[in-house]
């Protein structure tokens, strides 16, 4: 496999000891193959002003940190003059997409990511709690899966669909009744939870550091390496990835208009983060604070007793969906003691891909599912996406809603759902769920370019003639095929394992 030259184009001024070795091929030089573990307190480096660190040589390329193993197949978007951008682990012995999060037991396993659904049918019973869910009917017989969060953000458990052909309920568990509806072709509920053991585990290996930050890498138990989140050395704090500096991804939120009594009338005296986990799951590592002046706190300490909210009537706060529990502002530190992290471009072609790097050396260019490239023909940022054909094509665009909806009675001028005031000139893509493919990932089918807004709405569906239904909303416009030829491409690579010549 050819190395893929590359160049770096920084928004940031460069530093004259870093740079990128865009193209270096993924598991070539500077990727390691020794044991994962979990990153460690203890772990020792560091030179100069650098924070200690895991000790040794830093990689030649962070980028290059990619391996696939006896199981799991590491895959990477290459594009010409483009450095290889990670995109996604496939699990060969399942037959799925996956993702490296906390599974039930715990542990680090690759999870499938949930089959695509094209709608929500109702539910399966008179409390209105077991979902039913549309999809596609290669999925009948299949072993097919959905990745369903737990009580903690990043721990999950994964379920089969079950086809169901029962009685449809609808509304919600305080307001449930049985419906005239049949559920329809291709319907399922989710069945029993699969056993953890069933995937691959893998553990956090942190990688020797530039200086001020790093690269935690997943290393799975049949070897494979990929990429897994940038940190700041000195507190091990992950970093989001597209601002410059460190900006903490595992993050709470001021919560205001909390009261220590029922009635609201009592204020708190101190100020609380509002977390989306419960208290039994890990502490956020910082709380953003409501005016955000560059200086975050630390978790502090719960309160002693419930708090009560005033947002929409008086009541506990912990009713609210998006507060599971809630901490103290503790110790503030400034964002600018965090890793000085910037934002570059690399590629010298058509197609760049943005990286977080430290001193202009690239750690960690964003994966999948939603990175942003950046089309220097067009000038405008663009998504990979795989074609119904298995082409990869960067669309500078948004998903569409795939419909039947159509702006004439001859059902020829199609319409496309686009939420913003005036929509002429933007490209949308359709990503239905295939009637063919038990997938995790729809292809795109077809890439449209908005003309107008639409004058009417019509509908054709299988073996029923295009007819009117109703008035037209203000979120429909009629659209046009766009030639898709001019459109930068890309490739998805599997990389080598560990031990490959």
């Amino acid at each position: 496999m050819p190395a893929t030259p590359g160049a770096t184009t920084t928004r940031a001024e460069a530093s004259p000891n870093g740079g990128a070795t865009a193209g270096a091929e993924p598991g070539g030089a500077g990727a390691s193959s020794s044991a994962g573990s979990e990153p460690s307190s203890e772990a020792q480096g560091g030179a100069g002003d650098c924070p200690a660190g895991t000790a040794g040589e830093p990689p030649e390329d962070y980028l290059a940190e990619l391996n696939s193993g006896a199981r799991l197949e590491v895959r990477y978007f290459s594009a010409p003059g483009m450095p290889p951008v990670f995109a996604e682990v496939f699990d060969t012995e399942l037959g799925v997409v996956c993702d490296f999060v906390l599974a039930s037991d715990g542990e680090r396993r690759c999870l499938p990511r949930s089959t695509a659904f094209s709608q929500h049918v109702g539910y399966a019973e008179a409390g209105c709690t077991q979902a039913v869910w549309q999809g596609s009917p290669a999925c009948d017989g299949e072993t097919a899966y959905v990745r369903r969060p737990l009580g903690c953000r990043e721990q999950n458990e994964v379920r089969v669909l079950v086809p169901y052909a029962g009685p449809i309920y609808l509304g919600n568990p305080a307001n449930c009744a049985l419906s005239d509806d049949a559920p329809g072709p291709s319907s399922y509920t989710f069945g029993e939870a699969v056993a953890p053991a069933t995937f691959a585990a893998g553990m956090l290996e942190e990688l020797p550091g530039v200086c001020e930050a790093t690269l935690r890498v997943v290393v799975s138990d049949d070897g494979a390496r990929l990429p897994y989140e940038v940190i700041d050395i000195a507190t091990g704090t992950a970093c989001d990835r597209w601002v410059d500096g460190c900006r903490p991804k595992h993050r709470a939120h001021e919560e205001p208009n909390l009261f220590s009594d029922a009635t609201c009338d009592t204020p708190v005296e101190s100020r609380y983060g509002a977390w989306e986990d419960a208290p039994t799951c890990a502490p956020p590592e910082f709380i953003r604070p409501m005016v955000d002046t560059g200086t975050w706190y630390r978790p502090g300490t719960m309160p002693p007793s419930d708090l009560f909210s005033s947002l929409g009537g008086c009541h506990p706060a912990l009713d609210d969906v998006w507060i599971g529990s809630l901490y103290e502002l503790g110790e503030p530190v400034p964002l600018t003691a965090l890793a000085p992290l910037e934002t570059v471009l690399l590629g010298d072609l058509r197609l760049q891909v943005g990286a977080t790097a430290e001193q202009a050396k690239p750690l960690l260019a964003a994966p999948l599912p939603n990175f942003e490239l950046h089309d220097t023909e067009l000038d405008r940022p663009c998504f990979l996406r795989q074609m119904a054909d298995g082409s990869v094509l960067c669309i500078p665009g948004a998903p569409g809603s795939s419909s039947n909806e159509f702006n004439d009675p001859e059902c020829t001028v199609p319409l496309r759902s686009c939420p913003d005031a005036d929509c002429v000139g933007a490209v949308l893509y359709d990503q239905p769920v295939p009637a063919d493919v038990c997938s995790s990932e729809p292809p795109v089918t077809g890439i449209w370019r908005v003309t107008a807004k639409a004058t009417a709405h019509y509908r054709m569906s299988p073996g029923v003639p295009c007819y009117a239904d109703g008035e037209s909303t203000s979120q429909l416009w009629t659209v046009e095929a766009v030639d898709s030829s001019h459109l930068a491409s890309a490739s998805l690579q599997t990389a080598p394992g560990e031990d490959s010549p």
